[in-house]
């Protein structure tokens, strides 16, 4: 009997769990299709370059708060690693995009080599 009951609580458990992963990406869904159809209308891509676009973005941001999350990492070392990520962003937005799409969507300070950006 006492099995049982453990049982169906690990069960119930597991359920709510799924329940509530399930309704985190139903809520996931929907900004998804916003980001890419913006950038589908903002750079006139069609659905799968914008789409390819929003995940570098996503990707971007996601690496970015680990970066900055990093309470291990110095000022220095945390800026170099985010002139890392900034490069390795506009690498591949390079490849999806042309010269005139990627003005619309590169941030002017981030154009610039890594490195090249003056200090004041």
């Amino acid at each position: 009997m006492k099995t049982a009951i453990f049982a169906f609580f690990i069960f119930a458990s597991l359920l709510a769990l799924g329940e509530r992963v399930s309704a985190q990406e139903k809520k996931e869904i929907p900004q998804r299709l916003e980001q890419r159809n913006y950038y589908r209308k903002t750079l006139q891509l069609d659905s799968v370059k914008a789409e390819q676009v929003a995940q570098v973005q996503a990707d971007y941001k996601k690496s970015l708060a680990i970066v900055a999350g990093d309470s291990a990492l110095t000022d220095k070392g945390r800026r170099a690693k985010i002139d890392l990520l900034i490069a390795e962003k506009n690498r591949r937005l390079k490849i999806i995009l042309t010269p005139l799409q990627q003005q619309k969507v590169i941030p002017t300070t981030e154009r610039e080599p890594a490195g090249a950006v003056k200090q004041f």
